[in-house]
């Protein structure tokens, strides 16, 4: 039921931005990274953004399904 209500207001919020034209948010001019809570987190985050693989790994990399497949 949460997940139901949380598309629910998604599309609600959506609708509205849609409906007023008028309104514009804000956008970051950097997308704001990951909370680090030492300066060593922070710095192997940064390592990990500027290795450039941060995109999801392609089908055959990832690891087996835990859902049944259908027949």
């Amino acid at each position: 039921m949460k997940a139901l209500a949380y598309l629910l207001g998604a599309r609600a919020l959506d609708a509205a931005r849609e409906a007023e034209t008028g309104i514009r948010l804000p956008k970051p001019e950097e997308p704001l990274e990951p909370i680090a809570t030492t300066e060593a987190t922070a710095a192997a985050w940064r390592r990990w953004r500027d290795r450039g693989d941060a995109n999801a790994p392609a089908p055959t990399e990832r690891g087996p399904s835990l859902v049944p497949k259908r027949a």
